[in-house]
């Protein structure tokens, strides 16, 4: 014999809400300042990314060590 589905109390839900809400809040909170700095005006000293097209893995890692200290992005693109 099986038994019944139970529900969850009004304090469980309650619980499960506001669980909900604070961990949203506090979410927002952390990163509101990331926010902020990024969307503040770009430095004089920064200059825009370009894509560079590579031939070959020599070429990637003469760019890649090229750049040391600097945040990098490889991006790998396949049309399968």
């Amino acid at each position: 014999m099986t038994q019944p589905a139970r529900t969850p109390t009004m304090s469980a839900v309650f619980m499960r809400r506001f669980m909900a809400v604070l961990v949203a809040s506090l979410s927002l909170a952390t990163t509101a300042p990331l926010w902020r700095a990024s969307a503040a005006e770009p430095s004089s000293s920064t200059r825009a990314a370009t894509l560079v097209d590579l031939h070959g893995p020599r070429d990637l890692r003469e760019r890649f060590n090229g750049d040391l200290g600097k945040s990098r992005v490889v991006l790998l693109v396949s049309p399968t």
